[in-house]
């Protein structure tokens, strides 16, 4: 839903010069783009191509910035559709490969859900979910990051 909403801005900007929606992206003026917890592999090698053999040198590292999450864990930048706004666990926009193919590798751009064993305290009641995602639909309606059309189409999907 959000291509297709995404789509029609890109139409209007083109044919009517209006302005696109707002930039979802993480941010450091946001404070959306934190630096990591954890070390995270940075370095950039260089390789001296003029010696045989080439030599690797180590290069500088830089701060690796990654994006800040909620109290479930999910990215709070974004464009966080009603069903991740009000999630029942932890979406990842990443997944990593099972044993057999290529372990441990990235899965290409497929994500995963992590069930809420761990989040049980954080689980709000039904009422409360439905509530937070009609008003991030409504929401993304206005920004236009969802057709007002499909508004309520959105939130008919659990």
């Amino acid at each position: 839903p959000v291509a297709r909403a995404l789509l029609v801005a890109m139409e209007e900007w083109v044919k009517d010069r209006r302005e696109p929606p707002a930039s979802m992206w993480p941010s450091i003026a946001e404070k959306t783009l934190v630096r990591a917890k954890q070390p995270l592999p940075n370095a950039v090698e260089r390789i001296d191509y003029s010696r045989v053999p080439p030599v690797i040198q180590a290069g500088r590292a830089w701060q690796v910035l990654v994006p800040k999450v909620d109290e479930r864990g999910n990215d709070r930048a974004g464009i966080r559709l009603p069903q991740v706004a009000a999630a029942r666990g932890r979406f990842l926009g990443w997944n990593v490969r099972t044993p057999g193919f290529a372990e441990g590798e990235l899965c290409f751009i497929f994500g995963s859900f992590v069930a809420p064993s761990r989040f049980r305290a954080l689980l709000i009641d039904e009422p409360a979910r439905v509530r937070e995602m009609e008003r991030t639909a409504y929401e993304l309606g206005e920004s236009r990051f969802l057709l007002m059309t499909e508004v309520y189409g959105n939130l008919a999907q659990p």
